[in-house]
């Protein structure tokens, strides 16, 4: 039986956000699941994130 290597979700899109470069990329990837165009305004911070700041 051979293992699947999988990416959850969420901690793609956490990866991908720490660089504010990429919210472009998370905004074609979204247009494209949608199929609407998507335009990331601003991004909300926990209070985790935060506190590390």
């Amino acid at each position: 039986m051979t293992a699947r290597k999988l990416i959850s979700f969420d901690w793609a899109l956490k990866k991908l956000l720490r660089s504010k470069a990429n919210y472009e990329v998370l905004e074609g990837f979204l247009s494209e699941l949608l199929k609407d165009d998507i335009e990331i305004l601003e991004i909300l911070e926990s209070e985790s994130n935060r506190e590390q700041a």
